[in-house]
């Protein structure tokens, strides 16, 4: 009788593990989403959807009227590099030692400068100032790692400047040819692309181009000196985006 029960309760048990393998094997495996990042730099919310139509940007309008649109976003420094260095490691840079501008140059790829030669210097207003590299703790990772980790293939193309040197395991390409095209078949895509059209040093850099805003029609912010040369440079801004 003993062995007789043993023997009916395996056999429940491996009908029972059978069916649940069946179900596993049942349920069809989620697609992971394909991902392209756009990023542009130092525009702030003078887009139409955020209610400045100064500029006209009629494709980022109609993208904005499928999308999620964030109205309540804040940056945790009011400076790039080292709010750079928060978005890719989602941690306070005060808490990842990156809070500093600026430290050393690595703007676009992976680790290229030597931070340890005193001979990589920068003079900032006749001062004699030696470049480092922050040096953020090992249990901090991008969050690409994770990316491809879960088996997406990541690109950016191209800047970094995260304040520190890019490592080699955040990225599948790192430079100005990296491309979601690259991607093998099998795998989903995280793509990063940057626009440098609207960066702060496009306000000289193209200070000769033709302006799509009259500087006389622009508002200039309070804490702006209203005067001819901020009109055209807020027109300059409006005309980059």
């Amino acid at each position: 009788m003993k062995v007789l029960y043993i023997l009916f309760v395996t056999l429940v048990f491996t009908a029972c593990n059978s069916q649940n393998k069946k179900k596993v094997e049942d349920v069809p495996k989620l697609k992971q989403p394909n991902i392209v990042w756009i990023v542009t730099e130092d525009i702030s919310p003078t887009l139409s959807f955020y209610g400045d139509n100064t500029a006209k940007t009629p494709n980022l309008d109609n993208l904005s009227k499928e999308s999620m649109v964030y109205n309540n976003a804040f940056a945790v420094v009011g400076v790039c590099a080292p709010t750079r260095s928060s978005i890719i490691t989602g941690m306070y840079p005060t808490s990842i030692g990156t809070m500093h501008m600026r430290t050393g140059k690595d703007v676009q790829s992976w680790g290229k400068r030597d931070y340890k030669k005193e001979t990589d210097r920068v003079d900032l207003n006749g001062g004699n100032i030696i470049e480092y590299s922050a040096v953020i703790p090992d249990y901090v990772k991008f969050y690409t790692e994770y990316l491809r980790a879960a088996g997406y293939y990541c690109t950016n193309n191209q800047k970094t400047d995260y304040q520190f040197a890019s490592p080699v395991t955040a990225w599948d390409e790192n430079n100005n040819k990296a491309h979601w095209r690259h991607a093998p078949k099998d795998k989903p895509f995280f793509a990063v692309f940057n626009i440098g059209t609207t960066h702060e040093s496009m306000l000289w850099r193209n200070e000769d181009k033709p302006l799509t805003v009259n500087p006389k029609d622009v508002k200039v912010p309070p804490y702006l000196p209203d005067n001819e040369a901020t009109r055209k440079s807020v027109a300059r801004n409006y005309s980059n985006i």
